[in-house]
C-alpha cells in the first residue's frame, strides 16, 4: 500500500471480493500443509504473548485461535488497545497494498480472565483509515466510524462485527480515488493479545455503479496487529498468509 505500488483506476479495482468467516464455533484449516507459514506464526504468537510489544516492528503474526491443531485455547486474550488493521483484495493482494486503518478496541472478559478463565466476552471497534504514508497511530484520515453494536467473543475467540458505513479517502488507499465502503461485516478470531484475523463482505456505496463487495476470494482478508507505543508495526506477507490459512474454509458472516 505504499508508494511503489503503482495507482490502479477505481474500476479496476474494486470489482471487488473481500470476505467471511469461521465455521460453526471452530476453526476450519484449509491448507494441505499444516505446518507451513502457520506454525512459524504459533512460534510467534508463543512469543507475543510474553510480551506487551510483541506486536511491534511485525515480530507478532497470526496463527490459530485454537492452536494449529484446531483445538481449545488455552486462554482468551483481551484485544483491547490500538491495532493496526489491514485488508486485502483480490487485485492488490499482498500486504503491502493492503487499505489500513487504525482500530481502537475495548473488550471486555466475561468469567475469571486469565489463563484458561474466560469463558467469553464483548468487543467494542472503532476504526478510521491511516494514510498510505502513516508511521504512527495518530497519521488518520476521514471519520472514525464504530460498529453497529458490540460484538460477542466466544471462549474460542471468534466474534462477528459490522460497520454500516466506511470512508476511506483517497491518500489511505492504493486506488487513489476516496471511497465509501457500506453494509460492511466480518467474522473474526482472536490469535492472541497482540493479533487478531477476519474476511469481510459488504458493498461500495461511493464511486456508485461498482457493485457488492464479495466474500468468497480468500485473498479478501485481513491482519490486526498490536500498535504499541502508538508505532505502526511492519506488516509481513506471511502474516496475511497466516490468516488466510486460519479463516481458509468459513462461512460469511
Amino acid at each position: 500500500m505504499r508508494a511503489k505500488n503503482p495507482r490502479r483506476t477505481l474500476p479496476a479495482l474494486f470489482p471487488l471480493a473481500l470476505g467471511g468467516a469461521l465455521y460453526g464455533g471452530a476453526l476450519v484449516y484449509g491448507c494441505a500443509d499444516p505446518h507451513g507459514d502457520l506454525d512459524d506464526f504459533v512460534e510467534r504468537n508463543d512469543a507475543a504473548e510474553n510480551s506487551s510489544t510483541g506486536g511491534t516492528g511485525g515480530g507478532a503474526g497470526a496463527g490459530g485461535a485454537g492452536g494449529a491443531g484446531g483445538g481449545s485455547p488455552t486462554r482468551l486474550a483481551d484485544i483491547s488497545g490500538t491495532f493496526v488493521f489491514a485488508c486485502t483484495n483480490f487485485i492488490f493482494g499482498d500486504i503491502e497494498s493492503a487499505i489500513r486503518f487504525r482500530a481502537t478496541n475495548t473488550m471486555s472478559l466475561t468469567g475469571a480472565g486469565g489463563a484458561g478463565g474466560a469463558t467469553g466476552g464483548t468487543l467494542d471497534i472503532k476504526i478510521q483509515a491511516l494514510a498510505t504514508t502513516a508511521k504512527g497511530a495518530e497519521e488518520v484520515l476521514g471519520n472514525e466510524t464504530g460498529i453497529d453494536a458490540p460484538a460477542e467473543v466466544n471462549e474460542a475467540g471468534e466474534f462477528v462485527f459490522r460497520i454500516a458505513e466506511a470512508e476511506v479517502p483517497g491518500t489511505a488507499n492504493p486506488s487513489g480515488n476516496p471511497l465509501v465502503l457500506a453494509d460492511l461485516a466480518w467474522r473474526a478470531a482472536i490469535v492472541s493479545e497482540d493479533n487478531f484475523c477476519a474476511r469481510f463482505s459488504g458493498r461500495i456505496a461511493q464511486p456508485e455503479g461498482l457493485g457488492n463487495i464479495e466474500y468468497s476470494n480468500i485473498k479478501n482478508s485481513c491482519v490486526g496487529v498490536r500498535a504499541a507505543g502508538g508505532v505502526l508495526p511492519t506488516l509481513t506477507q506471511p502474516q496475511l498468509e497466516a490468516c488466510k490459512t486460519l479463516l481458509a474454509n468459513a462461512p460469511a458472516p
